[in-house]
């Protein structure tokens, strides 16, 4: 009964160190997954990625049917965003206040390249080239425009979340946006 008793304790101690949990004597048939604490799973900074470009293009989404709600829900409560041609910081408490009018005067938005770096479990930073049909109150811009984003998130009970939006504006004629020479979100040419 006693090497019984020891050799069951051994199976348990290697198939915990394995991650796997066997309930009858013969493991074969009825072994599962072993939760051994929050910390013993491993962070997936691909898995990130997907999410942060979902909640990205979600944001073009909402942009695009004008849904306020949703669209402002994506961002973090004490969030700086960047808007209008004069490229001046709001928090999202301000931010809120110039929509759903913010829809009406600039067009469709479209990302035409997102790129996505995870900088660790909580935080992460979104670049990209976006553009702006001119069919709102841009009309006068002669065209298409072009954005260059720089996107700050953070991961908030368990969903990410835009912390900072930043952009630089190209007019219909300017430097070709994708040009990596190009200013920071923020700065004049």
């Amino acid at each position: 009964m006693e090497r019984k008793i020891a050799l069951l304790l051994v199976l348990v101690t290697v198939v915990w160190m394995s991650g796997t949990a066997c309930v009858t004597s013969n493991p074969k048939k009825t072994c599962v997954p072993v939760v051994k604490d929050a910390s013993s799973y491993s962070f997936s900074k691909k898995n990130a990625e997907a999410a942060i470009r979902s909640i990205l293009l979600e944001s073009e989404q909402a942009w695009n049917e004008k849904n306020t709600e949703k669209y402002l829900s994506l961002f973090s409560a004490d969030a700086e965003i960047m808007l209008g041609r004069e490229q001046k910081m709001f928090v999202k408490e301000e931010y809120a206040k110039f929509f759903p009018g913010a829809f009406d005067r600039a067009g469709t938005v479209k990302y035409e390249s997102l790129s996505v770096k995870v900088l660790d479990k909580e935080t992460a930073r979104a670049e990209g080239v976006g553009s702006i049909s001119s069919e709102g109150g841009l009309k006068g811009a002669g065209g298409l425009i072009w954005l260059t984003k720089k996107i700050d998130l953070i991961k908030k009970d368990g969903k990410w979340l835009i912390s900072k939006s930043t952009f630089s504006i190209y007019y219909k004629g300017d430097i070709d946006p994708r040009d990596t020479r190009r200013p920071n979100p923020g700065e004049s040419l």
